[in-house]
């Protein structure tokens, strides 16, 4: 059977998590230290050389969690919120900034294909109008990290508002899930409210069973592409849920999900099911169901 490991790249500022992870699953911050045959989860460590630390990894027999290309999965956004995207009706639609003359009038959202400048919403973030959009592009093609990654024009889908913050930005209804995909089963380990940075709005936000069922949904077409996963789900000024970001779960912060929660409910999963899917050679058993998955 195939082990598990995190490679944890230490961050003094949040020694909790990391105390966490190293007390619920084999932990370690040395690449040297992992051995053969075993499943790497590359917590905060994958990044920016991804594709060395794979090809290292199977010279001595073991891999990461999301293969290079399914981290490039994610981290494109067209991938998965564009035109026939994996998750097409669930999430803004997306378009290339080069296909900007496809676009109808409307309010939009501006973007590396990875990242955003969102604490500066007002001035690189949010077009008002299709005749913004431009003008706020040109705003990041100053800004050599999201130039790197390439423009992509978003839908603005108004959410329900709770706050705002620096520059405009809206505090919203929003709430992060991690997923870990377990012989092709998408499982939830926690969720939490995504505005860490305003827990004071936590009190008006909700996570109700509606919302449950998208991330479902979409964690089911997402488990297809990728092994560990967040999904960032926010509630439409309409009451609708939809989901508004894809990420990498080795990269990705807590927000106000809980580590002892996340460590505690993988190690339980791996242990229970033995190991994560990766290719009909690993003899791994078949043991959960998730009843509601078939009718999606």
């Amino acid at each position: 059977m195939l082990s598990t490991v995190v490679l944890y790249r230490n961050i003094e500022d949040d020694t909790q998590e990391r105390d966490s992870c190293a007390r619920l699953m084999p932990t370690t911050s040395f690449r040297s230290a992992i051995r053969p045959g075993s499943i790497v989860l590359g917590r905060y460590s994958v990044l920016p050389y991804y594709d060395e630390l794979e090809k290292e990894l199977s010279s001595r027999g073991s891999r990461l969690i999301n293969s290079w290309r399914e981290h490039n999965f994610i981290a494109d956004a067209i991938e998965w919120s564009g035109p026939g995207g994996a998750l097409e009706g669930l999430t803004p639609r997306t378009w290339r900034y080069d296909e900007l003359v496809n676009l109808p009038e409307g309010s939009y959202i501006l973007k590396g294909r990875t990242n955003s400048r969102k604490t500066q919403w007002a001035t690189h973030m949010f077009a008002a109008t299709r005749a913004d959009v431009p003008v706020v592009a040109s705003r990041l093609y100053d800004d050599p990290f999201i130039l790197q990654q390439g423009l992509v024009v978003r839908e603005y889908i108004p959410l329900r508002k709770l706050d705002n913050g620096l520059n405009g930005l809206p505090i919203t209804n929003e709430w992060r899930t991690f997923w870990l995909v377990v012989n092709g089963i998408p499982i939830m380990l926690c969720y939490g409210y995504y505005w860490a940075s305003h827990p004071e709005r936590l009190d008006a936000a909700s996570f109700p069973g509606e919302a449950t069922e998208i991330a479902f949904k979409a964690a089911v077409r997402i488990s297809d592409h990728a092994n560990f996963f967040v999904l960032d789900l926010a509630e439409t000024q309409d009451g609708r849920w939809i989901v508004v970001e894809v990420n990498d779960g080795q990269m990705s912060g807590l927000s106000m999900c809980s580590a002892e929660e996340l460590y505690s409910n993988m190690a339980d999963a791996l242990r229970t099911i033995g190991g994560p899917r990766y290719s009909q050679d690993d003899d791994l058993p078949s043991a959960l169901c998730i009843e509601s998955v078939a009718q999606w």
